[in-house]
């Protein structure tokens, strides 16, 4: 039995292509990722984020459940030429990174360790050009549940994998490449997705990072590639957004000044975000440091906190456990 949607960032081989009409309204993005946000100065960006990721299971007395030990996850923003954009333009390299270590165990039985890691790669056009992808790349090693398994040596489905998303100018169409890494010489499939937007269409790569770029204080939307369901479809916030002040500590350092930890009191907005339509999933929790002044954006509307479902069953609210990611370092812009 195979399941399709089981970790944050974590996802089985993804379906055959359709093609799909979504309709939301064209955004207006600003760059939050700046000390300054009244500009897009894309030049000389660098920017560095590591978070902890922790687990929490559903139940720690079920005969099958799974535990994972401390993870991390870190996110680089630079500024980088596109070369398979006309002109060669300037623009962002957003590169993510996931590593966990787990083990399942069975009616009591600890099974062996794995690891499993997510590998993200997006390029993409500043805030002039709505933040339009160019193209992108993600690379899994993953361990899916199996609830069938008898022994704990079969609790869990292995996959290697990478696919690639490359875009037209128009963001009319892209071409998709998938290869089975787990098969030695494996050659790539190729297929060609149309995408049919009327507003925003960010990849799925840089969605996170897209965020920080928007108010978060009223309703949005926007299109995404879904590589479960082979789809174009919307993501949208599921509440109404929550100003907050959030309470969490982690080093930060501006350019090459003197790094800082301790406890940071931050103005905030907490919001969760599915798919809509038909098996919209779980909704995905997350706290974005929230711009206060404009010519002095301290936090840079960095994302604080988040908490992803880990899903195995092919309902929409079937779970494990859940993941919290909660920033550790940041090492900002000196802009």
């Amino acid at each position: 039995m195979k399941y399709k949607r089981f970790a944050p960032l974590l996802l089985a081989a993804p379906l055959l292509l359709a093609a799909a009409c979504t309709n939301t309204a064209s955004l207006s993005f600003t760059a939050n990722w700046y000390s300054n946000n009244t500009i897009d100065a894309i030049s000389g960006t660098s920017e560095q984020l590591s978070y902890d990721v922790t687990f929490t299971p559903d139940d720690e007395t079920a005969d099958f459940r799974v535990e994972y030990d401390k993870g991390v996850y870190t996110a680089k923003l630079e500024s980088r030429n596109i070369p398979e954009a006309e002109g060669n333009p300037l623009g962002y390299y957003y590169e993510t990174e996931l590593t966990l270590t787990g083990r399942y165990y069975v009616n009591g039985e600890k099974g062996p360790d794995f690891t499993d890691t997510v590998l993200s790669k997006v390029w993409f056009l500043g805030i002039r050009d709505g933040l339009r992808p160019v193209k992108s790349e993600k690379t899994v090693v993953s361990s899916v549940p199996n609830l069938d398994a008898k022994d704990v040596n079969d609790a869990r489905v292995s996959y290697r994998y990478r696919y690639t998303m490359a875009y037209n100018e128009a963001l009319s169409k892209a071409t998709y490449e998938y290869t089975d890494l787990s098969t030695p010489n494996a050659e790539p499939t190729v297929s060609e997705l149309k995408i049919k937007a009327n507003g925003t269409y960010l990849d799925n790569e840089q969605m996170l990072f897209a965020l920080r770029g928007l108010d978060l204080g009223s309703a949005f939307s926007f299109s995404v590639y879904d590589s479960v369901t082979g789809s174009v479809r919307t993501v949208s916030n599921a509440n109404t957004p929550v100003r907050e002040q959030y309470t969490t500590s982690f080093s930060m350092k501006v350019g090459d000044g003197e790094a800082a930890a301790g406890s940071r009191n931050i103005d905030a907005n907490r919001v969760k975000i599915h798919f809509t339509g038909d098996n919209p999933g779980a909704e995905q929790t997350v706290v974005y440091a929230r711009c206060t002044n404009t010519g002095a954006n301290t936090y840079r509307n960095v994302l604080l906190h988040m908490e992803t479902h880990l899903l195995y069953g092919p309902g929409s609210y079937n779970y494990l456990g859940f993941f919290s990611y909660d920033l550790s370092e940041a090492v900002f812009n000196n802009k």
